[in-house]
């Protein structure tokens, strides 16, 4: 890991409180964020940027029937019965 310097930014309040909002969204440090931010900006986007987990990301919820078999036999009702 690389050495760590210690430094202090002022930011508005909107931007501060939108930065702590995407990094709990992304399931990062506010620090994480701000530092892949900072490296894209100076490499020109050739950063490793967060991404967020899009099985984590996932906000849907399926309020419909289901069968009471659901995690025994998933494949069959995913996928249909197999031979």
């Amino acid at each position: 890991m690389a050495l760590m310097h210690r430094t202090t930014i002022m930011l508005p309040t909107a931007l501060k409180l939108g930065a702590q909002r995407r990094a709990r969204e992304l399931r990062v440090s506010l620090g994480d964020l701000i530092r892949s931010c900072l490296e894209s900006a100076v490499t020109g986007g050739a950063s490793k940027a967060p991404r967020a987990d899009p099985f984590l990301s996932d906000r849907e919820i399926f309020t419909g029937p289901v069968p009471r078999d659901i995690s025994r036999r998933h494949d069959d009702h995913l996928y249909g019965d197999w031979p």
